[in-house]
């Protein structure tokens, strides 16, 4: 096989997409011609301010969380898994 039969098969495999080739004592590494291009990286999300209405919100909410957290074992249970079954004793 002569460098042009050589040159011409190689580029057929490019164009094909093969990467890599070996047999025998023939190997061929056709990596990629072109280097990926570089993707830009976002801009930075800038945060908004809080607002005086969402910080009593947030406020309110650390306040429930921490009166629930203070609850012994039993009525935290029973707080987050509420009997949603009907009571089947007899008065």
């Amino acid at each position: 096989m002569t460098p042009k039969e050589l040159k011409k098969i190689a580029k057929t495999m490019r164009s094909l997409g093969v990467l890599h080739y070996k047999c025998g004592d023939v190997e061929l590494n056709l990596g990629p011609t072109e280097p990926k291009p570089v993707k830009p990286t976002p801009a930075p999300v800038t945060e908004k301010p809080i607002t005086p209405e969402e910080e009593k919100e947030i406020v309110h909410k650390l306040e429930q969380l921490t009166s629930i957290m203070k609850l012994d074992d039993t009525s935290l249970l029973d707080r987050l898994f509420p009997d949603t079954q009907p009571s089947d004793e007899v008065s």
